[in-house]
């Protein structure tokens, strides 16, 4: 459907195509569309590239001055769509508080939009009539170092947090795009829960209705946070667990360690913690982090996936790569949404990063698109607890880069060379 001239569905299509060729090809057709004099199309191009690419700094320089200071917010307001574009943008990039402050005046003119785009806004409505625009995520109570013990979930690990002053165990995603509550819990919990949805798709292409709500009070061992938006949900009753953390979003703004060999989670770095060798960009793909990598020199984009219980490529990257693929599922493993089938894989060498190549054993399972995404869905594969498990992984603060070691310990042996 056409928004306007500017963000029609054939522009968006081409800006997420150029997207998918990387930050150069982003930035080419960006620099296209303005010698075509194409000027509003181009700034949505380079903010869905800042936003991919280059980290909230990236986003914020090119999002401009803020609400009311100037031509930058001139230009984002000027439109339903370039509006919603800069309130998504910020969704992902800055999380809620920042979304909301710019969600001012949208939703009166929110029917000039797509439905699927009306939905979103709907949802972040929601989720500022529970949080008012004075009172905003507080995280006092987090001491410099935080060290949370993770137990053993089948192939994943979870951690024990309090929501409201009820526990509940909730398995630590690094590639969910925010914190996920049970119905049941949040309603056991008290959560006020809000009426409207967005449209969310699991592993085997399940729609899964999110509700917004605000935790008040989330506690852990050591550590005491408030007024933290969450996403509320009928969860599959085979995961097993009251919800699903991403510990970027809950601990936005503090590095983070993840200790596979320790089997702990760590926020805010060690004292005498030395820099792991190795290091990467993270690239952000509908919410959530992925790191590159390459098959010989075929470069591929991997969820940094703590929730997936194994590495997997999808069976589009293996068809690419020229890889054999089996036609008859190995197995069904249980998503937020459902169940996906799971493929056999193989093995093949990888490198991530700047780490030299390792082996690398993979399942496969199929891509999953959602209907009219915002943005490009740039997800080849996988990075599951086999390689979380045997390497320790620093997260930046600012959420633009990880640093991690090569396999360590005994596991090593299965993990890597």
């Amino acid at each position: 459907m056409t928004v306007t001239r500017a963000l029609s569905s054939d522009r968006l299509a081409a800006i997420a195509a150029a997207l998918r060729r990387g930050p150069a090809a982003a930035e080419a057709h960006a620099a296209e569309l303005e010698d075509r004099g194409e000027s509003a199309a181009a700034r949505a191009a380079r903010l869905m590239a800042a936003a991919v690419y280059g980290g909230p700094a990236a986003v914020a320089a090119e999002l401009g001055p803020g609400e009311g200071d100037g031509e930058g917010d001139g230009f984002w307001r000027r439109a339903p769509d370039r509006q919603f574009l800069a309130v998504w943008t910020l969704f992902w990039s800055h999380g809620a508080a920042a979304a909301l402050a710019r969600l001012a005046d949208l939703p009166a003119r929110a029917d000039a939009l797509p439905a699927s785009w009306r939905e979103i806004v709907g949802y972040l409505d929601a989720l500022r009539a529970l949080r008012p625009a004075d009172e905003s995520e507080r995280r006092a109570g987090l001491p410099p170092l935080c060290r949370i013990e993770s137990e053993p979930l089948g192939a994943l690990a979870m951690i024990r947090l309090a929501v409201e002053g009820r526990t509940g165990r909730f398995v630590v995603d690094s590639g969910a795009p925010g914190c996920l509550l049970s119905a049941g819990f949040a309603r056991a919990a008290g959560l006020a829960v809000g009426a409207a949805a967005r449209s969310a798709y699991g592993g085997g292409g399940e729609r899964l209705p999110l509700h917004p709500a605000v935790a008040r009070r989330i506690e852990g061992p050591g550590f005491r946070l408030s007024g933290v938006a969450l996403d509320v949900a009928e969860l599959s009753g085979d995961l097993g667990v009251d919800g699903i953390v991403s510990p970027l979003a809950l601990w936005r703004g503090r590095p983070l360690w993840f200790d596979g060999p320790g089997g702990a989670l760590l926020v805010g770095d060690p004292p005498d913690a030395a820099r792991p060798p190795f290091s990467a960009p993270l690239i952000w793909s509908e919410g959530s982090p992925l790191l590159p990598a390459r098959v010989g020199n075929t470069p591929l984009r991997l969820l940094l996936d703590s929730g997936a219980g194994a590495n997997l490529l999808t069976r589009e990257t293996v068809a690419a790569l020229g890889l054999d693929g089996e036609a008859e599922a190995l197995t069904v493993s249980p998503t937020a949404a459902g169940s996906t089938a799971i493929y056999p894989g193989g093995r093949l060498e990888l490198a991530v990063g700047t780490a030299p190549p390792e082996r690398f054993d993979y399942l496969v399972k199929p891509a999953v698109e959602a209907p009219l995404p915002v943005y490009p869905g740039l997800t080849e594969g996988y990075l599951g607890q086999p390689w979380f498990r045997v390497r320790r992984l620093r997260v930046a603060a600012e959420r633009t880069s990880v640093s991690f070691s090569g396999p360590e310990g005994e596991a090593a042996g299965e993990g890597g060379r």
